[in-house]
């Protein structure tokens, strides 16, 4: 995370620990609710969804775990995932978990026909779980960048550089794979010069 990498440079480079200090987090939580699959009418055949903005509901997001990934659930039952917090509703992590659980899980009835009780529920907290973009980001990653130009063997890798999807983190950390690699290269190549031999007459 950016405030740890922060102070792990403190004394390494003060311009580019600061610049790390100043990025700002949302927090982020997950609720994970388990259920009989006969409890729920919808036939889950998709990913999920999305709550737009303007919408009043108490999570940002459900995945449907089960359908996505297979043996995520026990046949006869079903995993949903929702997200909750965010800029909406960043004081949501501050409820304890039978009031979350609860306020999710009556939220999500009446969208997919779910009927009786999670049998299993399991809540985790990001109090900085996601970057924010906003403001001067852009600008602020190019000091980044410039500082990390100064530093040519170190690499910052997080999802505070390039997105939160795991598309992006996959991408990223095969760019910085093959920076490390390629510094490796450049240092071997200088630790060990190649000989070169001339013919004796």
């Amino acid at each position: 995370p950016a405030d740890i990498s922060s102070q792990l440079l403190e004394e390494t480079d003060t311009t580019l620990s600061g610049l790390l200090a100043d990025i700002e987090y949302a927090p982020v939580g997950v609720v994970h609710l388990g259920l009989n699959s006969n409890h729920i009418q919808h036939k889950l055949d998709g990913t999920g969804f999305l709550v737009a903005k303007h919408n009043s509901l108490p999570v940002n997001g459900n995945l449907w775990m089960s359908s996505l990934f297979p043996h995520r659930a026990p046949p006869g039952k079903t995993l949903l995932s929702s997200y909750i917090g965010g800029m909406r509703h960043p004081d949501q992590l501050q409820q304890d978990d039978e009031t979350l659980a609860g306020a999710v899980l009556d939220s999500l009835r009446p969208l997919m026909k779910i009927e009786g009780d999670a049998d299993f529920i399991s809540i985790r907290r990001h109090p900085r779980g996601l970057p924010l973009y906003h403001g001067q980001y852009r600008a602020r990653l190019a000091q980044i960048a410039t500082c990390l130009q100064t530093l040519p063997c170190l690499q910052l890798n997080a999802n505070y550089i390039g997105g939160v999807s795991v598309r992006e983190r996959i991408y990223q950390g095969k760019c910085t794979a093959q920076a490390v690699t390629g510094n490796l290269k450049q240092s071997n190549s200088i630790s060990h010069p190649q000989q070169i031999l001339t013919p004796s007459h």
